[in-house]
């Protein structure tokens, strides 16, 4: 089953293409949800989505997929493409799928559903912290304001 968090005002759309595509029995939709019970509820599930496009946003004017980050810091299993943003942020053991590849993205669904998680989902949590956690960003621009001190 996929479930799918989102403002009703902004499902509209997504909820008639569930209906097109035959699937719509197969989706649960749920309203958006507060920072601060987000990562519960990411827990509960298996994997994650997150489907970014190799655009001029994701590859040359800069993102931050924080979506990733919430993935990995509950603890799930993130499908998104091989792009230099999302593998920075997942590392290199992590399972991405080639960009605009049904079938790669199929197989790699297929592939983390059918086997066991925990060392990607681990390394992903690892990753979080040693890389992104408050401390960590904390550290990092303490060193930026003594470099240019």
């Amino acid at each position: 089953q996929l479930t799918v968090y989102t403002a009703s005002s902004r499902r509209r759309w997504a909820e008639k293409l569930a209906v097109k595509r035959g699937v719509a029995d197969r989706v649960r939709w749920c309203e958006a949800l507060p920072p601060e019970a987000l990562g519960a509820a990411l827990a509960q599930h298996d994997l994650a989505l997150e489907p970014l496009t190799p655009s001029e946003r994701n590859l040359v004017q800069g993102c931050m997929p924080i979506k990733v980050l919430d993935y990995l810091r509950a603890g799930v299993a993130v499908v998104a493409p091989d792009l230099p943003v999302v593998r920075a942020m997942t590392g290199p053991e992590a399972p991405l799928y080639r960009p605009w590849s049904r079938q790669s993205l199929v197989d790699t669904i297929r592939d983390l559903a059918g086997s066991d998680r925990t060392a990607v989902v681990r390394a992903g949590q690892d990753r979080v912290e040693a890389l992104f956690s408050e401390r960590a960003q904390a550290a990092a621009l303490r060193a930026v304001y003594r470099a240019v001190a």
